[in-house]
């Protein structure tokens, strides 16, 4: 299917109808599941996801190389339920799809329905459930290419010196980044106030300039401008105590710090990438 796509796009966008012939997408949603043909691959019985459509009326941020899904939330539940557990079998199974956006007559990205389709191939990264979206990846190698090292799980820090072709060789995504840490927290908030949830960022403990990895345990959930303030070293993590500690001239009160401590959270950051932080900062 995808030699089919590539074969006609190196000369034009595809049709609605050439796309549905080819068979990487079909219907009228924005998930396309071929339930006939793969429903034996799953427990559920719902299929595997093998192509979306991204038409501008979600949320969805889309970059050169990797990007968000978010899940389908319509009047039909049960038929939403059914295509997100699609979707994850394809990232369980490690399966490719296919991303269709529409283009004018002219193969340029268009919100809506224009007369063409681009259609790319993907991968699904990471699931990202407290976000309710999906992260993917366009890169050639798939989403091997974001995977962590074996060895850089359960790491602040990149792999040692010996395998530091490897690891540099592992392209970062901030999308996979913020699913891990949400997936060690557990709760879409920032850790030191009550912002809301839309201005929640994954901040790097150990930044990624100073050979920080993207594993969960070297991030922090932060609003905003709690994440530039930590950035700019306006505060730290004492890492025996868990305390905030303001810079000198700083107070709690002046940052709009409303939490003394991350003792509320049920895992805390890792204590190496911690002590690295303060090494660095006190």
């Amino acid at each position: 299917m995808w030699d089919a796509v590539k074969s006609i796009q190196q000369e034009r966008p595809l049709t609605a109808d050439e796309v549905h012939e080819i068979g990487c997408y079909k219907g009228a949603r924005g998930i396309w599941r071929d339930k006939t043909s793969t429903s034996h691959l799953t427990e559920s019985g719902n299929g595997v996801c093998v192509g979306i459509s991204s038409r501008g009326k979600y949320e969805d941020e889309i970059g050169e190389e990797t990007g968000t899904y978010d899940y389908p939330s319509t009047q039909a539940s049960t038929q939403d339920l059914g295509d997100i557990d699609s979707m994850k079998a394809a990232m369980t199974l490690g399966l490719p799809l296919f991303l269709l956006r529409d283009t004018n007559a002219k193969g340029e990205l268009v919100k809506g329905k224009g007369p063409k389709r681009r259609v790319d191939r993907v991968e699904f990264v990471a699931g990202d459930p407290l976000s309710r979206s999906f992260v993917f990846t366009f890169s050639l190698g798939g989403r091997s290419d974001y995977l962590l090292p074996e060895d850089e799980e359960g790491s602040c820090f990149q792999v040692r010196e010996s395998k530091r072709k490897q690891s540099n060789s592992k392209k970062r995504s901030q999308a996979a980044f913020r699913a891990a840490v949400l997936s060690r927290y557990g709760e879409k908030r920032c850790c030191l106030c009550d912002a809301p949830p839309e201005v929640i960022e994954a901040a790097h403990i150990v930044p990624v300039s100073d050979d920080g990895s993207d594993w969960g345990g070297n991030g922090l959930l932060l609003c905003r401008n709690h994440h530039a303030l930590y950035d700019l070293g306006k505060w730290c993590l004492d890492p025996e105590q868990l305390k905030v500690v303001p810079a000198s001239g700083q107070d709690l009160s002046t940052l709009q710090i409303h939490r003394s401590n991350v003792l509320h959270l049920k895992q805390g950051p890792d204590p190496a990438a911690l002590q690295w932080r303060w090494d660095k900062w006190s």
